[in-house]
């Protein structure tokens, strides 16, 4: 398979999520000689000829709107992980608090494909609109936090426990749903168990296919093996995760678990604007039921 990454140039976050979809799309049609990890690789490559300048706009643009937002307003932190590593992250406080013993931590997409908070602003925009805390933040190497992201997201859990540790001090708060998107989703279901103050977890296109295991398969045990309430969330046109496999995996998961198929949504799709309505929408049910 022969592609031109110079056609992919991006004006708009939309423009990232539209070409991606349609690289999936092509690898998918040629996957008889293509070999999957060159086919991830290479999707890494298409996303990170723009993450520096979208991470740089998406800071630009949070940093010149107005504290108030009506509904809502935001905090900007900086978090200390330790060896050094500065986390900057986003928290969205609600003008009416509608539950306020309960705060959503979200875990934005794999840093290394241009995952960053960004992403994530919407939804998290969304439940506080609706009278929830939610606290967004790019983990390592990701935006401006400081520190190298890694491959396979190990590190990065470090990130997710010190994140959730600060905000149950910070905000305060002895609840906390954790959100994982994408590669967010294993790095965030890694990180589970070692916060006692995790209460719940939400995962928005877990990559449990083949290709992506090679990366994330070290996570698949710490989620399925934890006792604390689960719900998965995947789009039935994901290109990294078949229906099939996500049911087969779940087969093995302990504690409750809940899934829910988004028809027609592909991978990167859910984590476009158009989604966040009906992602906020899954996301306070379950809560709910926390």
């Amino acid at each position: 398979m022969i592609i031109n990454a110079s056609q992919y140039t991006f004006s708009s976050l939309n423009e990232v999520i539209t070409s991606l979809n349609k690289a999936i799309n092509s690898i998918q049609n040629c996957r008889h000689d293509c070999n999957p990890v060159v086919c991830y690789l290479f999707l890494s490559l298409i996303l990170h000829l723009s993450s520096e300048a979208q991470s740089e706009l998406k800071w630009r643009v949070a940093k010149k709107e107005q504290s108030i937002m009506g509904s809502f307003h935001n905090e900007f932190c900086t978090v200390e992980v330790g060896g050094g590593i500065k986390l900057q992250a986003r928290l969205f406080k609600p003008t009416s608090v509608k539950n306020s013993s309960i705060v959503i931590v979200f875990v934005h997409p794999y840093t290394v494909l241009g995952g960053c908070q960004g992403l994530l602003k919407g939804m998290a925009g969304k439940l506080a609109e609706r009278g929830y805390t939610t606290l967004t933040f790019d983990m390592r190497g990701a935006g401006r936090s400081t520190g190298k992201s890694s491959w396979t997201g190990s590190s990065e859990v470090h990130d997710v426990v010190a994140i959730c540790t600060w905000a149950s001090q910070y905000i305060p708060t002895e609840r906390i749903l954790l959100v994982g998107s994408s590669a967010g989703a294993p790095i965030a279901g890694s990180a589970v168990d070692q916060v006692p103050q995790v209460v719940g977890y939400v995962s928005l296109g877990y990559p449990f296919g083949v290709a992506a295991s090679i990366l994330f398969g070290r996570h698949h045990k710490a989620i399925l093996q934890s006792p604390k309430p689960k719900l998965f969330v995947m789009g039935t046109s994901d290109g990294f995760t078949s229906v099939k496999q996500l049911e087969n995996k779940l087969k093995m998961a302990a504690g409750h678990v809940e899934t829910h198929l988004v028809h027609g949504a592909g991978h990167f799709q859910m984590e476009s604007p158009v989604y966040d309505e009906h992602m906020a929408d899954l996301i306070e049910k379950f809560a709910t039921t926390l």
